[in-house]
Parts: structure tokens; C-alpha cells; sequence
């Protein structure tokens, strides 16, 4: 194998291994963040050097594979055969790679779904300090039809805004209770619904409804 030969393999096997975490990591993460995160990292280096080795293996069977379809074996071979390997000393199993490789996956998909949780809740917080602008009233009759709209029952959803409120006297003094059960009905609105949160931050309708008056 000449220095050329190795360079454009190697290259190769990093972009196919690249292409094929794409496919067959997002869809389990969903997202792509996972490619920034340091345990990726470390999984794909793994695999790129094990996908190094079958090709070497693949190259000394036929030396004539062009670096292209040399790479593609290469890193089919890697997920295929050699990442279900097992290794055994005087016959007892000391070590598997599907296990070590299965785990690094999983765990790309626990960071991803505590970063997801994290900027949902980041959004919510954003979207909260904008809805209570709006007239503590407004909230109470879109928090109540929004309950409706998810099948509550009226008097459940009658119940559920008289919780806010009892909740808003007795962890306020009487003139701050109005500006807590504003903040109460936003983030139980925003955590129920953040796009529809999101639309009446923008929409803004309280104020066509002021303005009428």
C-alpha cells in the first residue's frame, strides 16, 4: 500500500464512518448535536481505527481494491464483523466490542435527551418572562380553553385554575398575588403548549381585545 493509497483510505473510512453515524445515530438521538459532544468523539475514533484494521486485513486479501470501494468494505466490515467480535483467553470471554459500542450509543442518547430537556425548559422560561405581560384574566380563559382543548373536564379545569389561585394567596402578600398567579397560569400554559405560548407572545391578542373595548 503506498503512502497515497493509505492517505485517501484513510480519509475515506473517516467520511463513511461520518455518513453512516448520520443514518443510523440521529434518527435514535434526534438531533445532530451528538456529533459535538466528547463521547462521540471518543466512538467514532474507536470505530475509524477498527475500520483502519479491516482494511488492511481486506487490502492484504485484495491488494487491487481501489481506496474507494477498500474504505466502504472497510467500514461495512467494522459494523458488520468486527464490532461483534469477542475476545477469549484459555477460554473464557474477557472483553466484547457490540456492548462497548452499544453503551457509548446509549449514552449519546441519555446527554441528548437531558440537552433537549434543558432547552425546552430554557424556552419555557423565556417564554413565561413575555406572557406575564398579559392581563392575569387573559391567561385564566386561555389556560382554561386549553385544558378543554385537551379533553379536561370543565369542572377539572375549573378546579385546576382555583388550585393557582389558592396558591397564588397563600404564597403572596395580597398585592403580589395578582403578578404570581400571572406567572402560574404562563408557565402552566407554556409547559402545556410552548408553540401556542409562542404565538400569543407574538400575537400579542390581549391588546386587539383592550382595544375593541
Amino acid at each position: 500500500m503506498t503512502v497515497e493509497t493509505m492517505a485517501w483510505t484513510a480519509a475515506l473510512i473517516v467520511l463513511y464512518t461520518w455518513l453512516f453515524d448520520l443514518i443510523d445515530i440521529q434518527p435514535q438521538v434526534g438531533s445532530f448535536a451528538f456529533l459535538r459532544t466528547f463521547t462521540y468523539l471518543v466512538f467514532v475514533l474507536l470505530r475509524i481505527i477498527l475500520g483502519f484494521v479491516a482494511a488492511l486485513i481486506l487490502l492484504a486479501l485484495e491488494p487491487q481494491l481501489s481506496p474507494a470501494i477498500l474504505a466502504l468494505v472497510a467500514v461495512l466490515a467494522n459494523v458488520t464483523v468486527l464490532q461483534s467480535l469477542s475476545l477469549k483467553v484459555g477460554g473464557e470471554q474477557i472483553a466484547q466490542l457490540a456492548p462497548l459500542f452499544q453503551n457509548y450509543k446509549d449514552k449519546m442518547v441519555k446527554e441528548e435527551q437531558v440537552r433537549r430537556i434543558r432547552r425546552q425548559d430554557a424556552g419555557v422560561l423565556r417564554v413565561v418572562e413575555h406572557l406575564v405581560s398579559a392581563p392575569v384574566g387573559y391567561l385564566e380563559v386561555v389556560l382554561r380553553e386549553m385544558l378543554i382543548q385537551a379533553k379536561w373536564k370543565m369542572e377539572d379545569a375549573n378546579k385546576r385554575i382555583e388550585e393557582h389561585q389558592r396558591a397564588a394567596e397563600a404564597s403572596t402578600g395580597a398585592g403580589q398575588s395578582i403578578n404570581y398567579l400571572a406567572s402560574s397560569y404562563a408557565v402552566d400554559i407554556a409547559e402545556m403548549n410552548l408553540e401556542h405560548a409562542i404565538w400569543i407572545v407574538d400575537a400579542q391578542p390581549w391588546k386587539k381585545m383592550i382595544s375593541e373595548k
